[in-house]
């Protein structure tokens, strides 16, 4: 009939967001892990800096009896996030995680989106469906299980945002695509700091795609400008509270280095 050529994929996809969302809303709510529920490792530090932060005693810690500013979690963004769910619901972790549920939903709706734009329709559809059943995205912290008050629930649909920025942005350059990538681009990072240096793979992605060298730097120092005036609003503040320069965490070092090397009580090893 006319018009089923866009209802029935709609009907679809509407479908997948729905089980991607009720599965979700299963791992976050009705069988959440134990270390979800208990806050352990690196949800303690969030909860606490969005805490203060919601109550009004800043972007900060606990240290030694007295409330300190701090750049300690990975990015600012998810911390400004979940600050905004307990200054709206109070301090209730359960409310984060429904929310997290959204955004693992959002996730869905973007691979297809992005899926759609490189290979067509039912790839998109495929992308997903395959997204709203993974079993890491349900129930895993760092893939975005939304039990856990982690930043990858915030950074991987971000991420995936600037993804399909970037394709938008190949397949019609502007100015305003690019300041587009730029902005997606300075979001994630701000969630994690270890996507500072995309642009250089921006540029490498540009270079492979044959463009002619003078679009590739156009387009480059657009995205970099609009990324830096995202970021540096977060770095300033980072100096003038802390007195060094820190563009986004002071995690960033020891995160590198538990990554990339294997350490004893005496010395440290590269890990090859």
């Amino acid at each position: 009939r006319p018009g089923g050529g866009v209802v029935m994929p709609r009907m679809r996809l509407a479908f997948i967001l729905l089980v991607a969302f009720a599965l979700r809303l299963w791992g976050a709510l009705v069988q959440p892990p134990a270390d979800a529920l208990a806050l352990s490792g690196d949800q303690r530090m969030y909860d606490e800096v969005a805490w203060h932060l919601a109550s009004g005693r800043g972007f900060s810690v606990e240290a030694e009896g007295r409330t300190v500013p701090t750049a300690r979690p990975a990015g600012p963004l998810y911390v400004w996030w979940l600050a905004g769910i307990y200054a709206i619901a109070g301090h209730a972790p359960e409310a984060a995680r429904v929310a997290q549920c959204v955004l693992g939903t959002c996730l869905c709706w973007i691979l297809y989106r992005l899926g759609t734009g490189l290979f067509g329709r039912p790839v998109g559809l495929l992308a997903a469906a395959l997204a709203a059943v993974y079993p890491a995205f349900i129930r895993y912290g760092y893939f975005g299980g939304p039990a856990y008050l982690l930043s990858e629930n915030l950074c991987i649909p971000l991420l995936a945002l600037s993804v399909l920025s970037v394709t938008e942005m190949i397949r019609r350059p502007t100015v305003g695509r690019a300041l587009l990538v730029g902005v997606t681009l300075g979001l994630t990072t701000l969630c994690r700091g270890t996507m500072l240096f995309f642009p250089l793979a921006l540029v490498a992605w540009l270079a492979w795609l044959r463009w002619p060298w003078a679009a590739v730097l156009r387009m480059t120092v657009v995205a970099s400008a609009a990324m830096v005036l995202v970021i540096a609003p977060w770095t300033w503040r980072n100096y003038r509270m802390l007195h060094h320069f820190i563009p986004i965490s002071t995690i960033g070092g020891r995160t590198a280095a538990d990554t990339t090397t294997r350490r004893t009580k005496t010395f440290t090893l590269l890990r090859i």
